[in-house]
C-alpha cells in the first residue's frame, strides 16, 4: 500500500515523503519553480549554464560529479572559474545539435513571433554568442552572473520536494537543522528523520550509480 504525506518545512519548502514496503531503492527528486524564462535579459540562457555548473563541485565535496549527498548538488557550488570554459562548450555543443532539427526550429519561429515583451519570447537555451561574446562586449563577467542568479533566484521557499522509501511515514518527523532557518539551499539538510535513521542513510549516495541527475 502506498503511503503519502504532505509537508511544508519552516523554510517554506514543499516535502512530500512517499513510503511502499516493496521498494528496494530510495529516490529523491527536487524541482525549483524557476528557470530560463527569469534569464536576465542580456545573459539569455544563464539558467542552462547554472545547470551545467552547479555539478561540477561544491565547497564540500570540490571534485567534479563528486554527487556524494543530494543536498550537496546546491549547496555552496563552486562554481569554478576552470570548468567556466568547458561548460560554456558543452552548452554551445548542445545548442548546436538543435541547428539540425525542424521541430526546434518551429519552435523558435513560435517563440519569436510571440509577445516580445513575455519571457516565452526570449533565447533560452543560451550558447557561445549569448553567453560569452555578449557579456564580454558588455563588460558582465559571467561568473558573477551565474553566483548572482543563483543567489538572487534559487531559494527553498521556491523548492519542491519528493522522497521514496520503504521505511513507514508513522513516526517519521520534520526537524530542524538549526534554530536558524535560512531560506537558500542548505536547508535541503532539513529533510526527515526516522528515529535513529540518520540523514545520511536517506541520501548519501556513496558508490550507488543509481542516484544521478536527470532533467
Amino acid at each position: 500500500m502506498w503511503n503519502y504525506r504532505g509537508l511544508e518545512l519552516s523554510n517554506g519548502m514543499l516535502c512530500v515523503p512517499i513510503s511502499h514496503p516493496s521498494i528496494d531503492m530510495g529516490a529523491a527528486a527536487l524541482d525549483i519553480s524557476i528557470g530560463s524564462l527569469a534569464d536576465p535579459r542580456d545573459v539569455p540562457g544563464i539558467a542552462h549554464f547554472l545547470e551545467h555548473m552547479l555539478f561540477m563541485g561544491s565547497t564540500k565535496y570540490p571534485g567534479e560529479n563528486e554527487y556524494s549527498k543530494f543536498a550537496h548538488f546546491f549547496i555552496s557550488p563552486l562554481l569554478s572559474p576552470s570548468s567556466i570554459g568547458r561548460e560554456l562548450q558543452a552548452v554551445h555543443s548542445e545548442f548546436e545539435s538543435y541547428l539540425g532539427q525542424d521541430s526546434w526550429h518551429i519552435f523558435q519561429v513560435d517563440k519569436l513571433t510571440s509577445d516580445p515583451e513575455h519571457p516565452y519570447s526570449r533565447f533560452t537555451i543560451g550558447n557561445m554568442e549569448s553567453l560569452r561574446t555578449t557579456s564580454n562586449l558588455c563588460g558582465i563577467d559571467i561568473r558573477q552572473v551565474l553566483i548572482d542568479f543563483y543567489e538572487n533566484e534559487y531559494s527553498a521557499n521556491r523548492m519542491s520536494l519528493a522522497v521514496l522509501g520503504n521505511r513507514k511515514l508513522t513516526n517519521v518527523c520534520v526537524i530542524d537543522v538549526s534554530s536558524t532557518v535560512k531560506l537558500d539551499f542548505e536547508t535541503v539538510f532539513v529533510l526527515l528523520k526516522h528515529h535513529d535513521l540518520q540523514l545520511d542513510d536517506l541520501f548519501c549516495a556513496g558508490d550507488n550509480p543509481k542516484l544521478t541527475k536527470q532533467f
